[in-house]
């Protein structure tokens, strides 16, 4: 049985064939779809490599807080973009400053800034 089908006559609507709700798809996208059926269905089966929960970090509030206020403070008083958290370098220079602690980090929106 498949989880789902599309509904004859309508393209922009598959119905689930697990509780027979009717989710809108629009552009022949399974993005709702595929929510409706790892969310209300528990399918986790279908979640795809990005949607997983990345790693936490087990920095202490304290420590997070001492970091986030000297990324803002370092980007400011040198007149760099926010952007520059998301390089490569930058990233491996923090890794390498908290071994161990940062092996989540792919961007900088893992990283809180105020």
């Amino acid at each position: 049985m498949k989880h789902a089908q599309r509904v004859i006559g309508n393209a922009g609507v598959a119905k689930c064939g697990l509780c027979d709700d009717e989710i809108k798809i629009s552009n022949k996208s399974t993005t709702s779809l595929r929510y409706h059926l790892i969310v209300k269905q528990d399918k986790s089966e279908l979640k795809l490599k990005t949607m997983k929960q990345k790693q936490k970090c087990d920095i202490s509030l304290d420590k997070k807080q001492e970091l986030d206020d000297l990324c803002v403070h370092c980007i400011i008083k040198d007149g760099r973009s926010f952007g520059d958290l998301k390089k490569h370098g930058i990233l491996k220079l923090l890794r390498a400053m908290i071994p161990g602690k940062l092996t989540g980090l792919h961007s900088s929106s893992d990283i809180s800034l105020k």
